[in-house]
């Protein structure tokens, strides 16, 4: 297959998946980075026209509906059965999940092209991409959680008043120094008060009262996390509507998809940091946001 014709087979398949045309910087960058890729490695295994053939047929796709339930798994398990022999798309899938450009986040577009009906278009400002019925949130991994939308939440900094006042210069964390904090709350005969009334006006609008209670008689620092986190996490699911978390570790070339944030069981090695404090921190997130690592 001579290059020409190999570059018409692919703009088809871009066109299809609407990606071409389009006047965004990334996703124009995107369909190069594709085209260069695939080519190449059409070249190295001579079987790129049969890789092409295979993504153009619905048929031969993931079904969205996958993407409303948790899973966890290496990309290498994420896209057609007919491509795991393929060899061009042995060479290709790595490039594709790894592109990243204005405006474009690692793994958004490979999503389009092997999952059934995945749009990649925001919804009302919201999302990374939708597919059976919803909005997905597309995050690498160790991104962060927002508890609140920007009109909700208190002034930036806020958190570090509540840490000078209400817990004394005695931060809830890191982790690594939650020792501290216990022993400091622990001399406290009021622990789940004291909770209340800093979390109150960390979350204004939140009910935190399960969450404090829960607090109260966490044994460290990582459980202390977990609770918060775990908290955070479905207000995220809140504020932004979407219908699942899509989280990316390049690394390890794993996604997991989290569409139940009541029940995370199956997330053997998740992990939450709560932020606890803000100080020289510049990012544009309310206080008191968790990252998230899997």
């Amino acid at each position: 297959m001579q290059l020409n014709d190999f570059k018409i087979k692919v703009n088809q398949l871009l066109t299809k998946r609407k990606m071409m045309p389009s006047k965004k910087i990334g996703l124009n960058a995107f369909c190069k980075h594709f085209l260069a890729h695939a080519w190449l490695a059409h070249e190295e295994t001579g079987d790129g026209e049969e890789m092409l053939d295979i993504l153009l047929d619905d048929a031969n796709l993931i079904g969205g509906e996958l993407f409303n339930t948790n899973f966890n798994l290496p990309f290498d398990k994420l896209y057609p059965e007919a491509l795991k022999t393929n060899k061009s798309w042995q060479h290709l899938m790595p490039a594709l999940v790894e592109f990243k450009g204005k405006g474009v986040g690692v793994g958004e577009l490979y999503l389009a092209l092997v999952i059934q009906d995945w749009t990649f278009e925001r919804t009302d400002g919201k999302g990374d991409g939708k597919v059976a019925g919803g909005i997905r949130e597309l995050k690498n991994n160790g991104a962060s959680l927002k508890p609140l939308t920007a009109a909700m939440a208190p002034p930036k900094k806020f958190q570090d008043h509540l840490n000078a006042t209400i817990f004394e210069g005695h931060r809830a964390g890191p982790v690594t120094k939650f020792d501290d904090h216990l022993t400091w709350i622990k001399s406290k005969s009021n622990a789940e008060k004291i909770y209340l009334n800093y979390f109150t006006q960390l979350y204004p609008g939140r009910d935190v009262n399960a969450m404090c209670k829960a607090l109260a008689v966490a044994k460290d620092g990582k459980e202390f996390n977990m609770i918060i986190g775990k908290t955070v996490l479905k207000w995220y699911k809140e504020v932004d509507k979407w219908y699942s978390l899509i989280i990316i570790d390049q690394k390890k070339m794993i996604i997991c998809n989290i569409a139940d944030v009541e029940d995370l069981s199956m997330f053997k090695n998740i992990k939450f940091e709560w932020k606890s404090e803000r100080e020289r921190d510049t990012q544009a997130i309310p206080d008191g946001y968790v990252n998230i690592t899997i």
